[in-house]
């Protein structure tokens, strides 16, 4: 499936993956959003790809199919998680931060199992970006079943399913806003806002925008011969349309309460994580599939094709770079690293660096398929 439709998919999945990394940097007030936009667009993807795939007509699905699906997809990244996971353990014991062993007996166990996000405990990934495999294990136990009944659908079901998929995350989203809202002491963390759980983070919810991603690839195995005449005018339109949602991210983010709880912890954002970027997400992942438009073509490249087969390793990788960077860099120059211009530049070199050369190592030795 290395055809051009195929590559451009993967230029996509690499902006994705730079987005997110530039996100955790730590350039503050502008490339937050990035993250996720970033998001979006690989679980729209994940749910995307798997239409695209030859399967058998199967009519009596076990169990036991989806848990074989599962290990063979998880098995390519698992090894990382656990290697990354271990990693941040050690570095919570270097005294940059104080963890109770029994809190952290806790979450490995979580971790291993892969549930740690299915509970809204303040302390769920010990790796925080690896939050994401809760929802692709879950897509992946349901994938051969969910798949087999997509594609015998009309192309019209599936139409209106987009619909029905984007009104119910809508739902959630603000069922979410209304959840029971802890409080905590000035010590608050994002980490602790179970808004930002729920809509951002809970399995069950983000399994929306995959299957809003099956439906989408449902629609396009249906009309994969179409030609867009204006499909570089469409695909200008999407991004405008991912940046709209990134400058409403961005104000809702900086019109908020001085008061350091309310600061870290914005219910008011509810909206703004995954809800604003899916219209958008969506229509470039439809978009780029076809590669029909001069923005897609061009990103067709060696270097988007490299960041693309590491992503789903630097996605794992990134965070736990930059976590070590700034402890080392806190204690060598910590007059330097007091000041977010001076920890996100090194991030975005140093860090990116080595996360590439990382990423590059696990992809040699573990596998070189990204779907």
């Amino acid at each position: 499936m290395k055809n051009n439709r195929i590559k451009s998919l993967e230029s996509l999945r690499a902006l994705a993956c730079v987005a997110i990394m530039i996100s955790h940097a730590g350039i503050e007030n502008v490339a937050e959003w990035a993250g996720a936009w970033g998001v979006s667009i690989f679980f729209v993807l994940m749910g995307f790809v798997s239409m695209l795939k030859k399967t058998e007509d199967i009519n009596h699905l076990t169990i036991k199919d989806g848990f074989l699906n599962m290990k063979k997809k998880i098995s390519k990244v698992y090894p990382v998680h656990i290697f990354t996971m271990f990693t941040m353990v050690i570095f919570s014991f270097t005294g940059t931060f104080r963890i109770p062993f029994i809190r952290i007996a806790r979450q490995l166990v979580m971790n291993i199992l892969l549930i740690q996000e299915w509970l809204p405990f303040v302390e769920r990934s010990i790796n925080r970006t690896s939050w994401y495999l809760c929802t692709a294990v879950l897509f992946y136990l349901l994938e051969p079943w969910l798949v087999t009944k997509i594609k015998k659908r009309s192309t019209k079901k599936a139409c209106r399913n987009l619909l029905l998929l984007y009104a119910v995350q809508i739902i959630v989203g603000f069922i979410g806003y209304k959840l029971p809202r802890p409080v905590y002491a000035e010590t608050a963390v994002l980490e602790h806002d179970i808004v930002f759980w729920f809509v951002y983070q809970f399995p069950l919810v983000r399994l929306i925008d995959v299957l809003i991603g099956c439906n989408l690839g449902k629609i396009y195995m249906d009309n994969k011969e179409v030609v867009h005449d204006k499909a570089t005018l469409y695909e200008l339109i999407s991004i405008a349309g991912s940046f709209l949602a990134g400058f409403l991210y961005q104000y809702v983010a900086q019109n908020t309460s001085s008061d350091i709880a309310v600061l870290y912890v914005n219910y008011n954002k509810w909206f703004t994580y995954s809800i604003i970027f899916t219209p958008a997400s969506s229509a470039l992942v439809y978009l780029f599939a076809y590669g029909q438009g001069s923005i897609s073509r061009k990103l067709v490249n060696k270097v988007t094709m490299y960041i693309a087969g590491i992503s789903p390793y630097a996605f794992l990788i990134h965070t736990v770079v930059y976590s070590y960077l700034l402890a080392i860099g806190t204690r060598l120059f910590h007059f330097l690293l007091d000041f977010g211009t001076y920890k996100a530049i090194v991030n975005l070199t140093v860090g990116i660096g080595i996360t590439m050369l990382l990423s590059s190592l696990c992809k040699t030795y573990m596998s070189k398929k990204i779907y």
